[in-house]
């Protein structure tokens, strides 16, 4: 549990005049942070065989304010991506997202973009 680790540093009290301002700022890097570690699918190849799926260990992340009953970020470390999106900003926002993947000459990817 970090509290209050840069407190008194001068650049941050000039960046941040309010409470609310850092907090914002705060659940912004967590709520990125919380999509981009949700688990997704990892195809293994076997000695020829069809591929097996697997999941990676996924990273569950809570932010609540203190003065709060419940937290503003809460996520399962066994959520997807599109079930952390989901989580965070509704169902209207995660209706709308494609998902997509590339394979060639560049590194395989695959994930959600919006339309």
């Amino acid at each position: 549990k970090m509290e209050e680790l840069f407190y008194n540093v001068p650049a941050r009290r000039r960046a941040l005049k309010r409470e609310s301002e850092e907090y914002r700022r705060i659940l912004d890097v967590i709520t990125k942070y919380a999509i981009h570690c949700g688990i997704e699918p990892i195809e293994k190849q076997q000695s020829g065989d069809t591929a097996n799926i697997s999941e990676r260990l996924g990273v569950g992340f809570v932010c609540k304010n203190v003065a709060a009953k419940a937290p503003d970020v809460h996520t399962s470390p066994k959520g997807t991506k599109l079930e952390h999106i989901r989580n965070l900003y509704g169902s209207s926002v995660s209706n709308e997202l494609l998902k997509f993947s590339h394979t060639g000459s560049m590194p395989d990817a695959e994930d959600h973009c919006g339309t």
